[in-house]
């Protein structure tokens, strides 16, 4: 969670990936951060493996848009309206 005007650390230490997805909700606000990337969510801590037939196991499907850190060991993503 990241309140408005605020940064949050979501992932601690260096980074192990080159392919991040993220995906954001406006509360409040009609809105968010979302892309193409489909995978399966849940209001409820969860571990799950594939990203299909989400609706069918009881999760829901969210659209997550990929960032590409280039390999590097730190990176910021900007979230603005």
């Amino acid at each position: 969670y990241a309140a408005p005007k605020q940064c949050a650390v979501l992932i601690k230490g260096t980074l192990g990936s080159r392919y991040y997805y993220l995906h954001g909700v406006h509360l409040n606000v009609d809105g968010g951060w979302d892309g193409n990337r489909g995978f399966c969510v849940s209001t409820k801590n969860f571990a799950i493996n594939g990203r299909t037939d989400c609706e069918a196991r009881g999760y829901k499907r969210a659209g997550f848009f990929e960032i590409d850190t280039g390999e590097k060991e730190s990176w910021t993503t900007n979230l603005s309206d």
